[in-house]
């Protein structure tokens, strides 16, 4: 009899068992697909990214340099330059390059990354005083069309696409290719709130497993927990791996965008992970102080 008594209350704790370790793993995905999706849909994200004041400061300086040497070498006055390719230019062309790249992950992808229109630098280069003294009239609109415009559309393209826009498009068409992104991003719209609501009811099965007992605060409590945990563990990989560092290396421009862009995804990231350990943990507490109080009483 006692045997027959103890076998449901053991085959309930296993499964038990079991429907936390799931529970875990669904509190992980929800964080990771969520995260997934925000990177491949979130246009705002990134568009903040691409004009924050670091990111274009950097841009500015890069720009800058160029300048100064065409300035040298033709004549023309810095301003003339810095007076087109402003802040506000830059910003309205990063919307169109992240428009752009965000669009190759879509139904129709255009592998040509969008044009820089300088046509009104090139009439104000045209009229510089500066550029008019040092080249000869019959050659200044050829020398300003031909060689300054190009030099000026190839940096501030550089400037704000440290990639270059053929090699992205190559590894963009490759990754196509091979994974169906359009596909991949709709699913993701669907995984993440799906993963989330299969933590919910994997907790509430494991209350209706436990028959109302305090012990499916102590399962449920260590699957949340568990998952913050796991959601941590990535984070500190993530670190461990020294990826900004490894970038900016290459590319210090797309090195700080990256920097950025985890930052962007940190916060909420490390607030979820936080937010599961001390839910876990006020739960498993809960479990204990119920069970010491049974005990007592």
């Amino acid at each position: 009899m006692s045997k027959t008594r103890r076998t449901p209350a053991k085959a309930a704790q296993i499964l038990g068992a079991v429907m936390a370790f799931l529970l875990a793993l669904c509190v992980f995905a929800t964080v990771l697909l969520g995260t997934a999706d925000r990177v491949l849909t979130d246009r705002a994200l990134h568009v903040g990214i691409a004009t924050a004041p670091e990111v274009l400061a950097a841009e500015r300086s890069y720009i800058d340099d160029v300048t100064d040497r065409l300035a040298e070498k033709y004549g023309f006055a810095k301003e003339t330059v810095s007076g087109a390719l402003d802040d506000a230019a830059l910003t309205a062309y990063a919307g169109e390059v992240v428009d752009w790249w965000m669009g190759m992950l879509g139904e129709e992808p255009s592998m040509t990354a969008p044009a820089v229109e300088l046509d009104e630098l090139e009439t104000a280069l045209t009229e510089d005083p500066g550029l008019q003294a040092e080249v000869a009239a019959a050659r200044l609109t050829k020398t300003v069309r031909e060689k300054i415009i190009p030099e000026l559309e190839t940096a501030m393209t550089k400037a704000v696409l440290p990639v270059q826009s053929k090699v992205l498009a190559m590894g963009v068409a490759k990754v196509l290719k091979a994974v169906d992104v359009p596909r991949l991003v709709s699913l993701l719209h669907t995984w993440w709130p799906a993963a989330g609501a299969a933590a919910v009811l994997l907790a509430l099965l494991i209350a209706l497993l436990m028959g109302g007992h305090h012990r499916w605060l102590w399962l449920a409590g260590s699957g949340i927990l568990a998952g913050g945990l796991l959601t941590a563990g990535a984070g500190a990989c993530v670190l461990a791996i020294r990826l900004t560092e490894q970038i900016t290396e290459l590319s210090p421009r797309m090195g700080l965008q990256v920097s950025l862009l985890l930052k962007e995804l940190g916060t909420p990231w490390w607030l979820a992970a936080a937010g599961c350990a001390v839910l876990g943990t006020v739960m498993i507490a809960l479990h204990q102080r119920r069970r010491a109080e049974g005990q007592t009483a």
